[in-house]
């Protein structure tokens, strides 16, 4: 077999996917919705799942393999529990198993045939499993899903014509979400402090790094109207429509959204309204604030929507409660990794904090003067109309 991955079976465009709003804005749904597609070569994982892409340099061979084969996620969906691909299938009894042995085989020759470097080490994953798995590789698309669009950059610069689809959500929405899934939680939705907001807001922001122009796809509209939705998306990035692509699966076997919401599929009634509840109202109108024209041009908001002050006073209270809390959920678990993650916690909010009122005036200002239709190219506008309190 050749494992050249210059020679010509191997060249597939590249579409990389990742959330706008940040982590809660379905990426992983629209990963799930390509991953049936005739076209589409895809793994079910996101690959810093699988590689610290960021430090990829600075780590040697060994240790990268070795993190790959612990990943025991990736070999056994079983153990993936908190994504939902441990109960896949219409009576969510079914997993994805690939032969490890087999596929270490495969990559071994990939590794063997080609520079190491980390464009070469993602494909020859991908196509590992292909391998692993006995499908064809035959396909005109590789699907590369990013956890967030922090690494998106980095692989950007990797594949530089690639397609980058990117799906945005109610901003308010998916901070709830993305405070709810962090390891830390039960009292932080109601006392979270609103340096939270302020990393999360950054990583809004960060699509304005990347170079080439970016396709977006509004989460709540492409559960409204998903045959739409999809149809548009396809003559954006020029893929062909299937059918395929109004089946939420991951390797063809139906997934269930394992959020709060346990469902497969469309269900706009999750999508069509504020989640003022699990977000502190002050941050609520930090949020809307700060992103007012951002939110206007994909259609959250209207210019009217929005007349109350916000105080950006630094959270003293809220800062204080989060820190006794981080003291109560550590005490229990003394060892030193975790010790380390309060450390890097408290370090982080404190850096956050030193200039909280410059951020957020840095961030309006942003906002303000940041002409967004020449970076975005909106997929399907938003239809729905949001009713604020």
């Amino acid at each position: 077999m050749n494992y050249n991955l210059k020679s010509k079976k191997y060249k597939l465009n590249i579409i990389l996917i990742a959330s706008l709003t940040n982590l809660g804005a379905g990426g992983k749904f629209l990963h799930s919705l390509l991953d049936d597609h005739p076209e589409v070569l895809t793994i079910p994982n996101a690959i810093q799942q699988f590689c610290d892409v960021k430090n990829f340099d600075k780590k040697n061979k060994k240790d990268i393999i070795k993190q790959l084969d612990q990943f025991k996620e990736f070999f056994d969906s079983k153990y993936d529990v908190t994504k939902g691909r441990a109960n896949l299938g219409p009576n969510k009894n079914l997993t994805i198993k690939i032969n490890k042995k087999i596929f270490f085989n495969y990559l071994d020759n990939f590794l063997k045939e080609n520079k190491w470097s980390l464009k070469n080490y993602i494909l020859s994953v991908y196509f590992s499993y292909q391998f692993a798995l006995n499908k064809s590789i035959k396909k005109k698309y590789i699907v590369i899903y990013l956890h967030d669009i922090f690494f998106l950059k980095i692989i950007h610069r990797l594949f530089n014509k690639s397609k980058i689809l990117t799906t945005v959500r109610l901003p308010i929405n998916s901070f709830a979400t993305y405070t709810r899934n962090k390891k830390i939680k039960a009292e932080r939705t109601k006392k979270i402090i609103r340096g939270d907001y302020l990393h999360w807001l950054y990583s809004v922001f960060k699509f304005q790094d990347i170079k080439e122009k970016i396709y977006c796809i509004n989460i709540e509209e492409l559960h409204k109207n998903p045959k739409q939705s999809l149809i548009s998306m396809c003559k954006k990035i020029n893929l062909k429509f299937d059918n395929s692509l109004l089946s939420s699966t991951f390797n063809g076997k139906i997934w269930h959204n394992p959020r709060k919401y346990v469902y497969a599929g469309f269900k706009f009634q999750n999508h069509n309204k504020v989640n003022y509840a699990e977000v502190e109202k002050d941050v609520c109108h930090l949020i809307d604030s700060s992103t007012k024209n951002f939110q206007t041009f994909l259609g959250y908001m209207r210019k009217n929507d929005l007349k109350i002050k916000i105080n950006t006073k630094f959270p003293v209270k809220s800062f204080i409660n989060y820190f006794f809390y981080l003291i109560k959920f550590f005490i229990f678990r003394s060892n030193k990794k975790n010790i380390y993650s309060m450390y890097e916690l408290i370090r982080l909010r404190y850096n956050e904090f030193k200039n909280f009122n410059k951020k957020i005036g840095d961030i309006k200002k942003y906002d303000r003067n940041t002409n967004f239709k020449k970076k975005l190219i909106l997929v399907n506008k938003n239809s729905h109309i949001f009713k604020r309190n």
